[in-house]
Order: C-alpha cells, then sequence, then structure tokens
C-alpha cells in the first residue's frame, strides 16, 4: 500500500536521519486543533486515506486509545472503512473529563508506507455562560407562571372530600372479608356438587343426556343392546313417538307409492320448459289488453242501445202521430174527393147490400126520417 498522507519519500527521509524534518513535524502535530466532546458521547474518529496516485485506498487501518492516566482502552481495532477512503470509528466515551491520546495507524514499517496519525481527543464538560443565564426565568416570571397553581390552602379544599388512608383501608379490610366468605360459600357450594348422590342427579327437574357429547348415538349405534326395564313397546308408543321410519312401502292392503311410482305417474307430465313452450303462443295479459281495447265496452254497448231506443220510439212515436191522422182524417178525404162512385170500385156495392149484418151509422135520410 502507497499512502500519500506525506509524501512517501519524506516519510523515508524522516525515518532515516531528518531531525529537522522530525522537528517540523513534531511541531504539525502539535498545532493541530484537538477536537472536544462532552463525557458520554458517542463519537466517530476517522480520516480520509489515499495512495499515491490519490486514489483512495481500502487497506486496513488500526485505532488505539488510551485513558487520561495511560490506561488502554483501545487496542488496535481495525476501523471500518468505505471506497471514497473514509476509514472510521465510533466510540462511546467514557464519563471522566480528560485528554484521551487517539491513534490511527496504518501500512507498516517493512512496507515504508507506515503511516500513525494522531486523533486524540478532549472530554469536558460545558461551562454555563453569561449568555446562558439571559435566558433563565426572572423572578416575574416564576411569579407568573406560579400563580394558576394551587395554593395549600387550595389543595386541602380540594382533597378534602378523598377518602383518607384510614378510610381506604376499612374499604379494602371490608372487601377482602366479603370476598373470603363468598369464596368460602363458592368452595362449599363445590365441594357439595363433587358428592351428588345417583338419587340427585335423577330427581332434578331438568335433566338432559344430550349435552354429553356422542353419548346418545353410541349408544343407539352399539352392536347389541337391550332395554332391561319397561317391557316390549305397545302399538301406541310406537305411532305416538316423536320422530318414526317406514322402512317398506308394503300395507295390509296394497302398498304406498314409491318414488319410482311417482316418478313414473309424473314423467308424462308437462315439464316447466313444456309448459313455457305450450303457452308461449298464448296472448299475454298486454296482448289482450292491447286486441281488446279498441272493442266497445259494456258501458259503450248500454249507451248505444239507449240511444238506439231513444231515436226509434222518437221515430214510432211521430209516424203513428202521422198515421192517426190520416185515419182521422180518411172519411173527410173520401167524400170530399171531387170524383167518387161505387160502382167502379169492382163488387164493393154488392158486397155492401149483400153483407148479412149491415148497419146505419146514421138515421138521416134524403127525404125523411124514418
Amino acid at each position: 500500500m502507497n499512502i500519500n498522507y506525506f509524501n512517501k519519500k519524506i516519510v523515508s527521509f524522516l525515518l532515516k536521519t531528518s531531525f529537522i524534518l522530525l522537528l517540523a513535524f513534531s511541531f504539525s502535530n502539535f498545532v493541530i486543533a484537538i477536537e472536544i466532546y462532552a463525557p458520554g458521547d458517542t463519537i466517530t474518529i476517522g480520516e480520509f486515506i489515499y495512495n499515491d496516485d490519490y486514489t483512495p485506498t481500502t487497506d486496513d487501518c488500526t485505532i488505539s486509545i488510551y485513558s487520561p492516566a495511560g490506561g488502554v482502552l483501545v487496542n488496535e481495532v481495525t476501523m471500518s472503512d468505505n471506497v471514497t477512503g473514509w476509514h472510521f470509528y465510533s466510540y462511546a466515551t467514557p464519563v471522566v473529563a480528560g485528554k484521551y491520546p487517539t491513534f490511527v495507524t496504518c501500512g507498516t514499517l517493512i512496507g515504508g508506507d507506515l503511516l500513525k496519525l494522531d486523533k486524540s481527543f478532549i472530554l469536558k464538560t460545558a461551562y454555563t455562560t453569561v449568555a446562558d443565564l439571559s435566558s433563565l426565568a426572572t423572578a416575574a416570571n416564576v411569579t407568573s407562571a406560579t400563580s394558576p397553581l394551587a395554593t395549600s390552602a387550595g389543595l386541602t379544599s380540594a382533597t378534602s372530600p378523598l377518602a383518607t388512608s384510614s378510610a381506604l383501608s376499612t374499604a379494602v379490610t371490608t372487601i377482602n372479608t366479603n370476598s373470603d366468605t363468598n369464596t368460602t360459600t363458592i368452595s362449599n357450594a363445590i365441594a357439595a356438587l363433587n358428592n351428588l348422590s345417583a338419587t340427585q342427579v335423577w330427581a332434578s327437574a331438568t335433566r338432559s343426556l344430550t349435552t354429553y357429547g356422542s353419548l346418545i348415538s353410541d349408544i343407539w349405534t352399539h352392536g347389541t343392546r337391550t332395554l332391561t326395564s319397561g317391557g316390549a313397546p305397545t302399538t301406541a308408543d310406537i305411532w305416538t313417538y316423536g320422530t318414526r321410519n317406514l322402512t317398506d312401502a308394503t300395507l295390509s292392503s296394497g302398498s304406498l307409492a314409491t318414488a319410482a311410482n311417482v316418478t313414473s305417474a309424473t314423467s308424462p307430465l308437462a315439464t316447466s320448459a313444456g309448459l313455457t313452450s305450450a303457452t308461449s303462443p298464448l296472448a299475454t295479459s298486454a296482448g289482450l289488453t292491447s286486441a281488446t281495447s279498441p272493442l266497445a265496452t259494456s258501458a259503450n254497448v248500454t249507451s248505444a242501445i239507449t240511444t238506439v231506443n231513444l231515436n226509434t220510439d222518437s221515430k214510432i212515436s211521430a209516424s203513428t202521430s202521422t198515421i192517426s191522422g190520416l185515419i182521422a182524417s180518411l172519411p173527410a178525404d173520401v167524400w170530399a174527393f171531387s170524383t167518387r162512385t161505387l160502382t167502379s170500385m169492382s163488387s164493393v156495392a154488392s158486397d155492401v147490400w149483400n153483407a148479412t149484418t149491415r148497419t146505419l151509422t146514421s138515421l138521416t135520410l134524403s127525404s125523411q126520417s124514418p
């Protein structure tokens, strides 16, 4: 590794014998400003390291830190680095103030590129300045800030309704006593439950076996089971049972219809699709309404009949009146006719005189009355 922090040739020359340059080098280290930190701070110590051609190097560098008393705190620990040539080490400082000698070492003496950098630092507690004190609160500020706070009398007045320590202790004791009593009662009840007899179980008003998992199904599905009491079930017991199944369609006379019988009987029936196909050509309610809307309604027919009757009655009445008038005026019209004869009317005269019964409606004669 070739490091150009101080030219390689100069470093080699210094290592050989140049006392003047050694003094100059020592003086340059002396005037370098030392960093000051607060005790307990976490700091980063680092340096950019380059080769002779000024390209960054990532060759290892180590760091050593000593206490103000000369004790070793960090002993030649390899520093972190990145491609920019920056070599760094993060360190949590002690809380003791003082100067901490610190050195960064890169390269080797044998390789002729040894570099040792002084990175010492000082830990010092910051002192308060007059400028810092200027921002402190004045007596007026303190008075203004504390005036809204409750006074001793105010606190006494506010806390007086609160329970005292003695009252709280009494309440806690009472609660504990009640809790102990209730716990004893519950424990006794549990102990009593653990000692239930079979008679107490069967004498309970409400009891159920259905809450015991699969107990009921296990009993009924058991390969061999026997009822040891209650005798054989009667016909009434069977038919009054809540749920029962018929396993055979045979009856004493005939048999019940099976699913196959029902399927066979209903297969010729029209399906939903068949009904839809058969009824699709039929007029819908909307179609019937559209078709019958031009037709006369019952009200229209009644109105038309009433109109016809009125017209007919009016015309018949007029015709009857005309005919009656003609009939009434007929004799006068006949006798007033200018030319009239009874001999020219075929046999009307002989018919009149030959009639078996004939009546004279007037006794007036041309010469005398009878």
